[in-house]
């Protein structure tokens, strides 16, 4: 990011004036590629909020997977809640600090909850994620 602004200032110094244009353009580029792991995180850290459980006093049972060890960034984060959302008997998945906070859907019975533990942990497996 340093480098990019150095390269930015320079550019935006020795320029002729009549570049202004292709350096603005430029300039936004630079800003763009540069800041998109944030921007990145900021829509998963929204997309996780707008899919947490429902508030209710009868929740649905809930596992939560943790993930430390095989996710590095937000787009892995991604990954994994899109992973886990595939299953039909997820309600709704939140995944923060690479721990994947899993919520069935309340229709799931006591026997299917095991069954279900353990095709997620397949699923998340294939993914290239290793839950523990």
């Amino acid at each position: 990011l340093a480098l990019a602004f150095s390269l930015q200032c320079v550019a935006w110094r020795e320029a002729p004036r009549h570049l202004w244009r292709s350096n603005l353009v430029g300039t936004g580029i630079t800003l763009i590629v540069s800041l998109s792991p944030e921007l990145l995180s900021i829509y998963t850290t929204l997309r996780s909020r707008r899919s947490s459980p429902p508030s209710s006093s009868t929740s649905p049972p809930s596992y939560m997977f943790d993930l430390k060890s095989s996710i590095g960034c937000s787009s892995c984060e991604a990954k994994v809640q899109s992973t886990v959302l595939s299953h039909p008997n997820v309600q709704s998945c939140g995944v923060a600090n690479g721990i994947a906070s899993v919520y069935l859907n309340s229709a799931v019975l006591n026997e299917d909850v095991t069954t279900t533990q353990l095709e997620l942990r397949k699923l998340l497996k294939d993914a290239g994620f290793e839950p523990s």
